[in-house]
């Protein structure tokens, strides 16, 4: 096994920042990338991460190999994660706009869709999995399973355990249906700024996950919010909607349809303005290039007055000097 920072090197990157929890590297073009460290009998995960291809994913980019040691080779999302951001909210007197909430949970829903059409669990799903990239746009990452196979995981147990699913508890398997609690979850702690389940013990923690109890939303939010919430928290699993239905709620078409509504419109406008600062760019190159032939017809004109006046003193001095010739007198001014 060689030296960490050599092996990055002889793959193209070059060592930024090392920490306790990640590993920063930037490639010869300046990206960034997250290095993790995982453990070297995980033989089956270059099969895993290609599956998690997907827009709303972080992307994983490779594996690099080095004797027994295996390293996972990340997107990094410069934006941070949701924990941060709920953080820094917290700390302000703002909160999130539903119209902030909606769109993040329906791009989370597109991304554990496209996991559980593969037959994926996330097995994490909570703010600290959820990150954002310099222009804000959603990534899904911290897989569980990548957890697992990870050597530096340090997530707490009492802190996994708020997003836990009360059949989870009870020693049922973890499921999709176990995610959209997670996700409730996440959609609660976006509204509230603050865990659904939360208490000074795991004993309380976990009472209140067996019987459903949270601090409801406040009446600022709409009544469709308030029911989503209500839908993914339910304890019978089998009551909870899937990522596809959430997805297709009225109120989130509805929200969507406005937005992109208002997309096309800007869009429009911004093409208008194009198309109008294009015309007088046009005329602009029109009118100077009309003046600029006038200009030269000018020059033209003037240069042709100029050699005609100098032939005409020519042609007088030389009939002057002519004359001068033949009676060998100088002419008047010579």
């Amino acid at each position: 096994m060689g030296n960490k920072q050599a092996v990055f090197k002889a793959h193209g990157y070059t060592l930024v920042n090392g920490q306790k929890k990640m590993t920063m590297v930037k490639n010869e073009s300046g990206d960034q990338f997250v290095i993790k460290k995982l453990k070297a009998d995980q033989d089956d995960i270059s099969n895993f991460i290609q599956q998690l291809n997907h827009p709303h994913i972080v992307g994983h980019k490779e594996i690099i190999r080095d004797g027994d040691c295996l390293y996972l080779v990340l997107e990094h999302c410069e934006g941070g994660d949701l924990s941060q951001k709920i953080k820094h909210k917290m700390e302000g007197t703002l909160t999130f706009s539903e119209t902030e909430i909606v769109d993040w949970t329906v791009k989370i829903c597109k991304a554990l869709k496209h996991l559980h059409d593969q037959k994926i669990l996330h097995k994490h799903l909570q703010p600290k999995s959820i990150f954002f990239t310099a222009c804000g746009a959603v990534r899904l990452g911290e897989f569980g399973e990548i957890n697992e196979w990870s050597t530096d995981a340090i997530t707490a147990e009492t802190e996994a355990l708020s997003y836990t699913a009360p059949e989870n508890l009870r020693g049922k398997p973890y499921d999709e249906k176990s995610e959209i609690w997670s996700l409730g979850c996440v959609i609660y702690e976006m509204c509230m700024l603050k865990r659904a389940f939360t208490g000074e013990s795991t004993v309380e923690i976990i009472s209140q996950i067996l019987t459903g109890s949270y601090e409801a939303l406040p009446e600022t939010f709409s009544e469709d919010l308030h029911q989503l919430v209500k839908d993914t928290l339910q304890i019978d699993p089998a009551t909870r909607p899937s990522v596809s239905e959430i997805s297709m709620r009225p109120f989130i078409i509805k929200l969507f349809y406005g937005k992109n509504v208002q997309t096309i419109e800007e869009m429009n406008t911004t093409l208008h303005e194009l198309i109008v600062q294009a015309e007088d760019l046009q005329k602009v190159r029109f009118y100077k290039t009309k003046k600029r032939k006038w200009y030269k017809r000018l020059f033209k004109v003037g240069v042709e007055r100029q050699v005609s006046g100098k032939c005409a003193e020519f042609s007088s001095l030389k009939n002057a000097l002519g004359g001068w010739k033949a009676d060998g007198r100088l002419p008047c001014g010579v």
